[in-house]
């Protein structure tokens, strides 16, 4: 029952509906053209015939007498035509007698004729001539030829001046077979055009609908988890499925991207955890053994306060982030002054720095741009201090500022230890670090990058790093100024 519930049946139905009812109609245009066209080419005939049978029916003797059944004289009563002089032949005048191989012909063919008097007594009747034929002579007086039907005859009626009525007819229903014949034709070719045509639309409906079914096993397949998998891609098709499947497999990738993330992060975030839980249990565990002195039970108490405020720290920036992601935050956008917002970060980033005696060099360019200056401000926080972190006493940390036509330029420069060019595609990942035992001795949660990339994109700009060992590290923000 699925199957019928198919789009493949539905669209097979609608065409085969519509075609139906195209080859209906055309099928009763045809057959009545057929019917109109065979009427009309028997019209005809009756007007032809009337030329061959007419002389015959004025002559007063028959030139062959076993084409009658009934042979009278036709200028009896009143109106009679009478012979006007010498030239006339025969009782009523007239051409002399046609060849009698033309009247066969049209009584094998089951034409009928016949000659009655103008009160509608019949004289002269061909040997086919239908006993039950009746019809309305015409009374008008002049000559003339009238085509009527005369139940199942079709009838050409010519009125004579002096009154006499000639008539020449057929049966309708022994010329119908060949009528039907054409028809039952054009019936037979319409059904063969519509299985044709029926299963030729299944074909092609089949064919078009192939790579939808690609898109659907796709699609199922990575319903089920199994996220690599993708639409098989035609690279000769540009029409919307070909686009279609090109978006959805890039959905697809970045789904699968998304769980990889995810996965890390779980991964990630359950190894950041447990080492500050560990050392909590394992110094809670040394100040609950007996025979400790108050020092001892101090330092383990020491040591699990630093655990747990590593521990909040982390899972503050880990709700941030998540947050932030999500679009649960909406920043409010306002027009801030650059300088004020980089001002701020030195004030709180230069104790640290004078402590480490690594030397802040600071170039701001007077700016205004639409953002959200608190955000901003954490961003040059988060930058500021992953370089005093990472460069020796001594060295130089610039902070400067540029503003472009379209951009304004953020630059944090250092001139400390510098990151490997392997991890540079990795640095605003999420808990990536390029030394993991040397940042958490520092404090890091492997967060900041990736909270400070987030910011920057929701702010509709680009942040991006160069670095060599050794020589120092560059990063570079681009936020636009409209």
């Amino acid at each position: 029952m699925i199957g019928f519930r198919s789009l493949r049946w539905k669209l097979q139905s609608y065409y085969a509906l519509l075609l139906l009812v195209a080859l209906a109609t055309t099928t009763a245009l045809a057959i009545h053209y057929i019917r109109e066209s065979e009427r009309t080419a028997n019209d005809s005939i009756l007007r032809e015939a009337r030329h061959d049978v007419i002389p015959s029916l004025r002559n007063a003797e028959p030139a062959d007498p076993s084409q009658w059944r009934q042979f009278e004289a036709l200028d009896e009563g009143e109106g009679r035509f009478r012979s006007r002089g010498p030239g006339s032949m025969g009782k009523l005048g007239g051409p002399p007698p046609p060849p009698t191989e033309e009247l066969d012909e049209l009584l094998a063919d089951d034409w009928f004729f016949g000659g009655y008097s103008f009160d509608g007594e019949p004289r002269r009747l061909s040997r086919n001539f239908p006993n039950d034929l009746e019809f309305e002579v015409p009374t008008e007086p002049r000559s003339g030829n009238i085509l009527r039907d005369a139940g199942d005859y079709r009838l050409l009626l010519h009125r004579e001046p002096w009154g006499a009525v000639l008539v020449i007819g057929y049966s309708k229903s022994s010329f119908a077979e060949g009528v039907w014949s054409r028809q039952f034709g054009v019936v037979v070719s319409s059904i063969a055009v519509l299985a044709v045509a029926t299963a030729l639309g299944w074909f092609l409906i089949g064919c078009s609908l192939r790579p939808i079914q690609a898109i659907r096993d796709a699609a199922a397949k990575v319903g089920a988890g199994e996220l690599g998998s993708r639409i098989s891609e035609d690279s000769q098709r540009d029409d919307e499925i070909g686009e279609l499947s090109e978006n959805l497999n890039q959905m697809f990738s970045r789904f699968e991207a998304m769980f990889e993330r995810q996965k890390r992060f779980t991964s990630e975030a359950s190894h950041e955890l447990r080492t500050p839980i560990s050392v909590i249990l394992g110094y809670c565990q040394i100040a609950l053994e007996k025979d400790r002195s108050p020092e001892e039970v101090q330092e383990a108490i020491q040591a699990c306060r630093r655990a747990g405020i590593r521990m909040k720290n982390l899972t503050n920036d880990l709700l941030e982030l998540a947050r932030l992601e999500s679009g649960e935050v909406e920043f409010e956008f306002s027009e801030c002054a650059i300088r004020d917002v980089a001002e701020e970060a030195i004030e709180l980033i230069e104790p640290v720095a004078s402590e480490k005696e690594v030397i802040l060099q600071v170039e701001i360019a007077d700016a205004t741009i639409t953002g959200n200056s608190d955000r901003l401000w954490q961003v040059l926080v988060n930058l500021l201090n992953n370089s005093v972190r990472h460069t020796p006493a001594g060295k130089k940390i610039t902070l400067r500022t540029a503003l472009t036509d379209a951009y304004l330029e953020i630059e944090v420069s250092d001139e400390g230890e510098g990151i490997p060019e392997d991890a540079l595609p990795h640095i605003f990942d999420r808990f990536y670090r390029v030394d993991s035992s040397r940042n958490r001795k520092t404090g890091g949660s492997g967060l900041g990058l990736a909270i400070s990339k987030t910011i920057i994109n929701a702010h509709k700009g680009t942040i991006e790093v160069e670095s060599k060992l050794s020589q120092g590290s560059q990063f570079l923000i681009r936020l636009p100024v409209e």
